[in-house]
């Protein structure tokens, strides 16, 4: 019963990049290719109100998947204490899941939107994610059972199932790599902050290149 909640990280990371793929990955493009920048510019949108409304948006989208599912599984664990001391001493598992739910939720919400705003075609931003993080990812999987487990970290699901797994203390020895959780934890965080970096570029650049007048 303890190991169902960090085993279950790896499923919701499949749902959560299904749900990036369709719907955060094009968000950006698809405003860029359909020239909606002017109309909200010329509603003086300033870019960190677009960037941030875009992540609050796809944000919460995510956390119905990367966040209320662990925390409910947290809510079933606890409510199979058999008292109430067993119940206080399970308590942690909340916070943990708090935790695992809020970096699947920035990690599946900021990376592909990041994406998004690098690419202005819809369907070659959608592409371009799918790439980095099926093929880069297992790329660097592998390389990761070679050499050291921290390069592995590059890959956003193998880093969080790490982290998940480390926070439960959980060992699956063979089937997943033990990245650090200071390499997973600069790896997501890095790639979140370089990826709303990119959308605040795109942005910035879609205003001075006169399409509104927004301060």
């Amino acid at each position: 019963s303890d190991g169902i909640l960090p085993l279950s990280t790896e499923w919701y990371c499949k749902i959560g990049f299904f749900v990036s793929l369709t719907i955060c990955s094009t968000l950006v493009a698809g405003d860029v290719q359909s020239g909606a920048f002017t109309f909200y510019f010329a509603r003086s949108v300033r870019p960190r109100d677009y960037v941030f409304g875009k992540l609050a948006g796809v944000g919460i989208l995510l956390s119905l998947v990367m966040l209320a599912g662990p925390v409910l599984l947290a809510g079933m664990r606890l409510g199979l204490s058999d008292d109430f001391d067993q119940l206080i001493a399970t308590l942690p598992i909340v916070y943990k899941a708090l935790a695992i739910g809020g970096l699947g939720t920035l990690v599946f919400a900021a990376v592909p939107l990041g994406f998004s705003a690098l690419i202005e075609n819809r369907r070659y931003a959608m592409a371009l994610w799918a790439a980095y993080y099926l093929v880069l990812g297992s790329m660097a999987q592998g390389i990761g059972f070679i050499t050291t487990p921290a390069v592995a970290a590059i890959d956003p699901s193998a880093a969080l199932k790490s982290i998940s797994l480390q926070l439960f203390d959980l060992h699956m020895s063979g089937r997943n790599l033990e990245i650090p959780i200071s390499a997973a934890l600069i790896s997501i965080l890095g790639q979140a902050v370089a990826a709303i970096g990119l959308v605040f570029w795109r942005v910035r650049r879609a205003q001075q290149t006169g399409v509104g007048g927004a301060s």
